[in-house]
């Protein structure tokens, strides 16, 4: 018998195979995807599973898409030097030709639709021949994370456990491209020559990122197909590390679910963390399409990610990810700990 949390016990004991002990197992299908079952070692009829498969690219409601940004409201006016931002949609079945893997769709994701100047013409440069272009402020990332997610059954209880805007952006950037596919871009990056407007993106790649100055994926721009198998690890990977974090609030987020993340999706999916500029091979025989070096990074050939200084976030009621996260103000608390009692009072 071991005393824990609360003065709650546990006691252990030995068991033979004729218990109902269940246990979780996840096993890779290097030409499917994951298959997720809950064994019971009592019955056959306890036994469910989940399979997800990375083939299906093509499965996705586009209108669907329209419904997550739409707000909640009309109205359209903004504080003082401020400007509204409309999404931007050409025709919606143009969005996913059937010769192209990734969509024709750039999201952005803000607090509020209400941008500086600066920044409003920042996110016109996104604006590529033959693409839509949505910005999904805090209510339609909410909307997202909220939703049901049969491969993702615990993405409500690790969203709980995020403190910081930044890293919620961080999980929601993942969710969207899985979910919708198209190009991600943070709200100050700029398309840098070598991008040709979104040209480089070519019909047969699978998911498109920079080499960055780090030699990592570039977190800070990913464009991918639906159900790719590395944002559906990107995912996986977040919340795994939140579930893992001691102190939520002072959760270090480009850890947590920031670069460090999609660098252990990567391996997942590829088999390394800081593939060079080329097209490799992984899970279920999908690619990733690296682009550039750590040179052309700096010489911001693909991705101008100082196109607008972040000195303006604080105008626009926002916290720039460098300072995300740290709030010393407020209880040191486990993720796992701050979900019990969020579980324990909503019984």
């Amino acid at each position: 018998v071991t005393m824990g949390l609360y003065n709650r016990t546990i006691t252990t004991f030995d068991i033979d195979s004729g218990g109902a002990e269940t246990f979780n197992v996840a096993s890779a299908d290097s030409k499917n995807g994951v298959k997720i079952e809950r064994l019971s070692l009592q019955r056959d009829s306890d036994k469910t599973s989940l399979c997800v498969n990375f083939q299906h690219i093509n499965d996705v409601n586009y209108s669907d898409l329209l419904e997550i940004t739409q707000p909640n409201h009309n109205r359209t006016q903004c504080p003082e030097n401020l400007k509204y931002v409309q999404d931007r949609y050409e025709n919606i079945d143009a969005i996913k030709p059937k010769q192209r893997k990734i969509p024709n769709v750039v999201h952005m994701t803000s607090k509020t639709r209400c941008l500086t100047a600066n920044y409003t013409e920042n996110l016109s440069r996104w604006h590529f021949a033959n693409h839509s272009f949505a910005l999904h402020n805090d209510e339609a990332v909410a909307r997202l994370i909220g939703r049901n997610f049969p491969e993702f059954p615990h993405l409500q209880d690790a969203s709980k456990c995020i403190t910081s805007g930044a890293g919620m952006a961080d999980l929601w950037r993942y969710l969207v491209l899985w979910t919708y596919g198209g190009i991600y871009t943070d709200l100050d990056n700029s398309p840098g020559p070598l991008l040709y407007n979104g040209s480089a993106i070519e019909n047969e790649m699978d998911a498109f990122l920079e080499v960055e100055v780090g030699r990592f994926p570039s977190q800070y721009f990913i464009a991918a197909s639906p159900h790719h198998p590395l944002t559906f690890f990107a995912v996986q990977s977040a919340m795994v590390r939140l579930f893992e974090e001691n102190n939520i609030v002072q959760q270090y987020v480009p850890y947590i679910t920031g670069p460090g993340a999609l660098k252990s999706a990567m391996i997942q999916t590829i088999g390394q963390g800081k593939p060079v500029s080329g097209t490799h091979i992984g899970m279920g025989n999908r690619t990733v399409t690296m682009v550039g070096n750590r040179e052309s990074a700096k010489k911001k050939e693909f991705i101008d990610r100082s196109a607008v200084s972040n000195h303006e976030y604080p105008l626009m009621d926002m916290t720039h990810y460098s300072i995300a996260g740290r709030q010393k103000d407020k209880p040191r608390k486990p993720c796992l700990q701050v979900l019990y009692e969020y579980h324990l009072n909503n019984l």
